[in-house]
């Protein structure tokens, strides 16, 4: 994927916006799964096609800050550790941003503008969400923890940005 930076943006910021490949051949993540099969197919196949400017990105930069200063606080839950389970011929993969071993419960943390939350505009949190409980009965691995245990509950915690005048037009 090309990012181009047509607001002549700093280097560090275009830097910290640009977009790596989500996945290795054969796998797909939990976000990607959100997608249509065409869409994913398609995104797959002409990866360097695809264009972005780095203007159109800096909420990405606030979603990761808030997920760095987040993890960094010891609250007794694993955070954003890693998951890979076989699915047929292909991995599905994640990163489970809170896991409450003790409860079996998952904390997914967002941000959204208070705009998304004004529309209730979450059917996208919510097949994430499905896409975690789905695999609730499956053991697995988590990074180098080996935790292993059922998902029973998924929680999503958001945090909200202000609206945008352009978001009431």
């Amino acid at each position: 994927m090309r990012v181009t930076n047509k607001l002549h943006l700093p280097a560090a910021f275009v830097q910290a916006v640009s977009v790596e490949r989500h996945n290795k051949p054969g796998q797909y993540s939990a976000t990607t799964l959100n997608k249509g099969v065409k869409e994913i197919i398609l995104q797959e196949r002409h990866w360097e096609e695809f264009e972005v400017d780095a203007a159109d990105n800096v909420w990405a930069v606030f979603g990761t800050a808030v997920h760095a200063v987040l993890e960094k606080h010891n609250d007794g839950n694993f955070h954003e550790e890693r998951f890979d389970i076989a699915v047929g011929n292909s991995r599905v993969t994640g990163v489970v941003d809170s896991y409450d071993m003790e409860r079996g419960t998952i904390a997914d943390w967002k941000t959204a503008s208070v705009y998304k939350v004004m529309k209730g505009e979450f059917a996208e949190w919510q097949r994430q969400k499905q896409n975690l409980l789905a695999h609730r009965w499956h053991s697995y691995s988590v990074s180098a923890n080996s935790i292993t245990g059922a998902i029973t509950c998924t929680w999503v915690r958001s945090f909200k940005k202000s609206i945008s005048l352009g978001d009431l037009m």
